[in-house]
């Protein structure tokens, strides 16, 4: 069984309005877990490449991606990250050995994971992060995205893993939900658990979970888009076209749908 423990990173700086504002959803809705910050305090960033080469070049968004196989490789429980909202109590999954949720259709997301400690897929994982190279972290063609590290994974190990936003219960028990439980709000509140912002810090400089901000035309024209559509509708539209620029696209053209 999964323990309640909840781990989540912060590196660098204040806490922003919003970390703060998901925190307390967190302890809202699962007032009896015990909630872990990991920061430069006591979680070395030097002990994966990874980590380090990330840090040093300012995409903090990929330096926890070690982080959250080995907390829970160490000590299991569920990792969130700092954008993520619960928005009701996730007790009922934690009977499973792992679960996660998918981010695309075509990839799993890694925003909200929930495993029992030194768990198979989640130790190998951790030993992959581990003997990433340099070489390899210079490699246009490595896909660096955590999203495509475990889909990838999930792809090469599970025959029976497919490319699809329904429940799946894999050979050992793993099991992947679809993206309205953790990433997307459902148009039916109760299939929801919690919803990812998704700010993709990892394309800027900042705190390691740090927002963008959108200015100018572009983002006038997306609150009309926002005011046209409704925030679910419009939520789902840019996951779709997100899905369609990420490397897994074709990946799921020759497997989805099956």
């Amino acid at each position: 069984m999964i323990p309640k423990k909840l781990h989540y990173a912060w590196f660098g700086g204040e806490k922003p309005k919003y970390l703060i504002d998901n925190i307390q959803s967190w302890e809202k809705f699962l007032p009896d877990y015990e909630i872990i910050e990991w920061n430069d305090k006591n979680w070395d960033i030097n002990q994966y490449l990874f980590s380090k080469y990330f840090y040093e070049n300012g995409k903090y968004g990929f330096v926890v991606d070690p982080l959250r196989v080995d907390v829970l490789k160490k000590y299991g429980g569920i990792y969130i990250d700092a954008d993520v909202t619960l928005t009701q109590n996730i007790d009922k999954f934690l009977q499973s050995p792992l679960f996660m949720g998918m981010h695309f259709t075509n990839a799993v997301g890694t925003a909200l994971i929930g495993s029992e400690k030194d768990n198979k897929v989640i130790t190998e994982l951790y030993e992959f992060y581990k003997n990433i190279s340099y070489e390899k972290l210079l490699d246009k063609d490595f896909d660096k995205v955590s999203n495509g590290v475990f889909t990838r994974y999930l792809v090469k190990n599970y025959p029976e893993f497919r490319m699809t936003n329904k429940t799946q219960k894999l050979s050992d028990g793993t099991m992947i939900y679809p993206k309205q439980y953790f990433v997307l709000p459902a148009i039916i509140n109760r299939h929801n658990y919690a919803i990812h912002a998704n700010e993709g810090s990892w394309k800027n400089k900042g705190n390691v979970e740090g927002k963008i901000k959108i200015e100018g035309e572009h983002s006038a024209i997306k609150q009309i888009f926002r005011w046209m559509l409704g925030p679910t509708l419009m939520s789902w539209r840019l996951n779709q076209k997100q899905m369609q620029r990420n490397s897994l696209y074709q990946l799921y053209l020759k497997r989805g749908k099956k």
